[in-house]
């Protein structure tokens, strides 16, 4: 399994993504590169430039379209008519980076012709031979390969081009991040709540009425590890070991409660399904994923102690049959999807 992320790395992931009070950080760079790309190819303006390409007037119209989709107004005339639009270029563009860097970290960003895991500095020597900008743009196109549905290589979003100084500040903040933050399992989850540090604060001094637009930054609050294991070792485990069962070597539930006989303080769960294959997860407010990536885990070792599967067939089978989510917010959605992907491929590359 992969660990937690201590107090001190969190701490650096809040300063560099950008805390309430910071100035410097990956939202706010990222914005003003968005806008400055945007800005270029004159997508708020009721003409192109002259001098754009048949090609970037091709990506302006589709970017005028995704803006109206988004809810934008594009009348120059406004102080910020392409508001929804830079927000949400900056984050697909920074996520791709930070998602290239996670799979990269645990050795899971995989060469799409060759089959074996590369570097992100080996994506840099490479980058010229294949026709990319830098590593980091060929990075997120293995990315996109490895994982279309997460990472889709036809957004027009992703294939804005944003200038070498924005990219080279976003770089930086990435380089100052240390490897064990990649191969926390809720390292995801800390990332979006940081990012959406400031806008929340925004929409809270605002004291506007919450609709859509402003629910996702000031209702995402993400679960804290103690207690997403103390309500699964109370549940899931509780019903494991009030079966008789032994708990599957290498799983630990240190916060299961146990009465003085030995039985789960929480009950036996006598009216759930007997096997584990038969039981079903859901969580109705999913978040980044953090209580399906801890339940993923133990669902795992109890199906490879119950039906003696190997680790890849106990991941896909536990994919397939027992966990489901829920949630209001997209992006959360592509986190948890990409957070149980990782956790999966990094219990099969360990096992």
């Amino acid at each position: 399994p992969m660990p937690t992320l201590d107090t001190e790395l969190r701490d650096l992931l809040a300063t560099v993504i950008g805390k309430e009070s910071a100035t410097t950080g990956a939202r706010v760079i990222a914005e003003t590169a968005a806008r400055a790309a945007l800005e270029a190819l004159a997508v708020a303006l009721p003409a192109p430039y002259a001098h754009l390409t048949d090609s970037q007037r091709k990506q302006r119209n589709r970017l005028r379209a995704r803006a109206r989709q988004l809810g934008d107004s594009l009348d120059p005339k406004q102080a910020n008519p392409m508001a929804r639009l830079i927000e949400q270029t900056a984050y697909e563009q920074w996520h791709r980076m930070l998602f290239a860097r996670f799979l990269a970290e645990n050795g899971l960003l995989i060469h799409p012709e060759l089959g074996v895991a590369v570097t992100l500095e080996e994506c840099a020597e490479m980058a010229e031979g294949e026709f990319a900008a830098d590593g980091w743009e060929l990075a997120g196109r293995y990315a996109s390969r490895m994982l279309p549905q997460i990472f889709r290589p036809d957004d027009v979003l992703l294939q804005v081009a944003l200038a070498p100084e924005h990219r080279a500040g976003l770089e930086k903040l990435l380089a100052q991040l240390p490897g064990a933050l990649f191969r926390a399992s809720d390292s995801l989850g800390w990332c979006y709540q940081f990012w959406q540090a400031r806008r929340k604060k925004e929409v809270n001094a605002s004291e506007v009425k919450i609709g859509a637009d402003e629910l996702p930054a000031v209702t995402q609050l993400f679960t804290e590890p103690y207690m997403v294991q103390f309500l699964l070792h109370n549940t899931l485990g509780a019903w494991w070991v009030g079966a008789g069962r032994a708990l599957p070597p290498g799983l630990e539930m240190p916060y299961l409660r146990r009465l003085d006989d030995g039985t789960p303080a929480a009950g036996t769960f006598s009216g759930w399904p007997r096997l584990t294959r038969d039981v079903k997860v859901l969580d109705p407010c999913c978040g980044s994923g953090h209580f399906l990536v801890a339940a993923f885990e133990i669902l795992v070792a109890f199906r490879m102690a119950e039906e003696g599967l190997d680790a890849r067939t106990a991941c896909d089978a536990v994919l397939r049959d027992n966990l489901h989510g829920l949630e209001i917010d997209a992006r959360c959605v592509q986190i948890a999807a990409f957070a149980l992907d990782l956790q999966g491929r990094a219990g099969i590359v360990t096992d």
